[in-house]
């Protein structure tokens, strides 16, 4: 019985309304990273309190759409701190086989995972 009144960490921590800024401010990073503003999504990820506050998955989506921007900027060093602090959220987290093989940000996530 006392098992139905628990809540999980994320429930306790998160309100509905949090959860859907958050989602809202993860949709325009995908939006300018998909339109190919990569200064944008390094900035908004940089300043959206919405998104520092976020449950860790959409925190680390959103982390990693800054790692890319970054690497696509020429940021490489910038890009695999993003990702060890993706790693440090999840230290389970991985690319897809289609990003992971990309030219900019595979080999630096490569060596962001050696760090970690």
């Amino acid at each position: 019985m006392l098992g139905a009144c628990t809540q999980t960490t994320s429930q306790q921590r998160y309100s509905n309304e949090q959860i859907q800024h958050s989602r809202t401010a993860l949709q325009s990073v995908r939006e300018s990273y998909d339109s190919g503003n990569y200064g944008d999504v390094i900035t908004r990820v940089a300043r959206d309190d919405r998104l520092h506050e976020a449950p860790s998955d959409i925190r680390v989506e959103a982390l990693k759409l800054q790692a890319f921007s970054l690497c696509m900027r020429n940021y490489a060093a910038m890009c695999k701190e993003r990702f060890q602090t993706i790693l440090s959220l999840q230290p389970d987290f991985d690319l897809s086989d289609g990003e992971r093989g990309h030219p900019q940000w595979g080999p630096v996530f490569e060596q962001a995972k050696q760090v970690q």
